[in-house]
C-alpha cells in the first residue's frame, strides 16, 4: 500500500505565516545594527537635465552629517548597462543627485536641502509621441528608440494570411502605466567592514543583486553578501539594486552601516512600474472563423531607463504568437525611452498588455 501524501491534499501552514501575523517579522528597514547612519536621497525636480555643478559645503558642514555622495566623487562603475550608480545627467522627476548619510533621518531630510544643484534643463518628452517625433532630444546616446528598430517575432507569411482571408479586422488598444504600490516600500542596508559589504535589501533575487551589485562597485563578489529578509510584497517593482549601492558607497566612505528607506511618495515618484502600451492588431479571418493572419504592433513606454524593458516587450507579443491556433503571425515590439519614471517587470511582465489587445 502507499504511503501516505505528506503534502498533497493536505493544508500546509506557510512557515512565514507566524511571524507575520504576530508582528515578529523582520523586514528590511527593521534591522538595528549599532551606530547605524541614516540616509536620504536628492531627487533631481527637472524632467531632462545635465548637472552642471553641485555645491555640498553647507550640507557637509552641518550637524549630524558624516557621508555625502554626488555623481562626481563615486566609482564610475555602472547598476546597468544604461544607468551609472548616479549620472550627471538626469532623466525624469525624481532621480537620483545626491546622498546624505547622517546621525538620524531628521539630519539626513534637512541636509539634502542644502545641497545647491546647478542645472542645464534640456527638452524632455513625457509619452512615446514626443520622444519619437522628429528633432526630439535623445535621453541616452543612440536615440529614444532603442535599438533603433523594433524587436520582432514571427512564424509564417502575414502577407500571405491577409490575402487568403474573407475579411480583416483592425483596431487599436493602450494600457496604461501604474505603480505596483507594495506595502514596504523599498528599504535597504549596507554594513562594510573593511573587506566586505552586507546589504540587507528587499529581494526576490538576491543572487542577481549580488551580482550586479557587486559589479558596480568593482568588488569581487566574493566579498559581497545578500540578505534578504521579509519583503512587504514587490510583484516585481523591487527589481532594482541603486538604492542598495548608493546605501554602500554611503557605508563604505563613513566606516559605518547605513540605512535608506524610501517614503511612500519617492515609491510612486521612483520606483519601478508597469509599461504603458499602444498596440495596434490586425487579424484576418476566414467565414468560418479560421484565423489566417494575425500582426500586432506594441509601441511601450520603458521610462527613463532599459531595466527589463526588452523582455517585457517580448513577452508581450508571445499573446498574439501562441494564445491562438494561426499560422503567419508577426509582432513588432517598438520599445522607447521616455522622460518619466522606469518602468520594469511588473508581475506578468508584458502578457497583460498583449493579451488585453489581443482579447479586446
Amino acid at each position: 500500500m502507499a504511503e501516505p501524501l505528506v503534502s498533497v491534499g493536505n493544508s500546509i501552514q506557510r512557515r512565514d505565516l507566524f511571524d507575520k501575523v504576530t508582528g515578529r517579522a523582520n523586514y528590511a528597514a527593521d534591522l538595528d545594527l549599532p551606530d547605524t547612519l541614516h540616509a536620504r536621497i536628492l531627487r533631481s525636480p527637472h524632467a531632462h537635465a545635465k548637472i552642471k555643478s553641485i555645491d555640498v559645503t553647507r550640507a557637509g558642514s552641518f550637524p549630524s552629517v558624516r557621508s555625502i555622495v554626488t555623481p562626481f566623487d563615486i566609482p564610475s562603475g555602472r547598476v546597468a548597462p544604461d544607468l551609472p550608480i548616479l549620472d550627471s545627467k538626469v532623466r525624469f522627476v525624481g532621480d537620483e543627485v545626491a546622498a546624505v548619510a547622517a546621525e538620524d533621518i531628521f539630519a539626513a531630510e534637512d541636509a539634502i536641502r542644502l545641497i545647491k544643484v546647478d542645472y542645464e534643463i534640456l527638452p524632455f518628452s513625457v509619452d512615446t509621441d514626443q520622444a519619437l517625433a522628429e528633432g526630439a532630444e535623445p535621453i541616452h546616446e543612440g536615440g529614444n528608440l532603442v535599438n533603433g528598430g523594433p524587436i520582432v517575432e514571427q512564424r509564417g507569411n502575414v502577407e500571405e494570411g491577409f490575402a487568403q482571408a474573407d475579411f480583416i479586422v483592425e483596431e487599436s488598444f493602450s494600457t496604461p502605466a501604474h505603480s505596483p504600490a507594495p506595502l514596504e516600500p523599498r528599504a535597504a542596508q549596507a554594513s562594510w567592514d573593511g573587506n566586505h559589504l552586507t546589504i540587507w535589501k528587499c529581494s526576490r533575487g538576491i543572487h542577481a543583486d549580488r551580482k550586479n551589485i557587486s559589479n558596480a562597485l568593482g568588488l569581487d563578489s566574493s566579498r559581497v553578501r545578500i540578505i534578504g529578509p521579509h519583503m512587504g510584497a514587490g510583484y516585481g517593482g523591487k527589481d532594482e539594486t541603486r538604492t542598495a549601492v548608493i546605501a554602500a558607497i554611503l557605508s563604505i566612505k563613513s566606516g559605518r552601516p547605513v540605512s535608506i528607506e524610501l517614503s511612500r511618495e519617492e515609491e510612486f515618484l521612483a520606483g519601478r512600474r508597469r509599461h504603458s502600451t499602444k498596440t495596434r492588431v490586425k487579424m484576418g479571418l476566414k467565414n468560418d472563423g479560421t484565423i489566417t493572419a494575425i500582426h500586432s504592433t506594441t509601441v511601450m513606454d520603458t521610462g527613463a531607463y532599459l531595466s527589463s524593458g526588452p523582455g517585457v516587450a517580448r513577452r508581450a507579443g508571445q499573446g498574439a504568437l501562441y494564445l491562438y491556433r494561426c499560422p503567419n503571425v508577426r509582432y513588432d515590439g517598438y520599445l522607447v525611452f521616455t522622460n518619466t519614471p522606469t518602468a520594469g517587470s511588473y508581475r506578468a511582465l508584458g502578457a497583460p498588455q498583449g493579451h488585453f489587445a489581443l482579447e479586446s
